[in-house]
């Protein structure tokens, strides 16, 4: 597990048809920049199907927002795909609210993610 300036943690989890990305805490405009680069990191790997979990986010920025559409650009490149579970609460409106749903499959459960 990675934390980053003590407000966001990232873990980083193998599963059998996917790569897991677990963040939790606070992704605001100090955090963006290490989200960046753990995200290049997996993209490195080239997945084929990366699920970003956003369950345990309590803060998401527009500027950590970018780094995921930065990150599902690099995907797309690859051949990859990405799937976000944002729950249910503030950060999943959030997202709504920015229209992250109309770019980003969204989901809110692993289970629904996999299917």
């Amino acid at each position: 597990m990675m934390t980053f300036a003590k407000k966001l943690s990232v873990r980083i989890e193998e599963l059998p048809k996917a790569v897991r990305v677990v963040l939790s805490g606070e992704a605001g405009m100090h955090e963006a920049e290490d989200l960046h680069l753990v995200l290049t990191r997996v993209l490195a790997t080239r997945p084929k199907l990366t699920l970003i979990d956003l369950r345990e986010v309590t803060l998401l920025a527009s500027i950590a927002m970018g780094a995921l559409l930065s990150f599902k650009g690099g995907l797309k490149v690859q051949g990859g795909k990405m799937k976000v579970i944002a729950g249910k609460g503030n950060v999943q409106n959030s997202l709504r609210h920015a229209r992250f749903d109309q770019v980003m499959d969204m989901c809110e459960t692993i289970e629904a993610a996999l299917e």
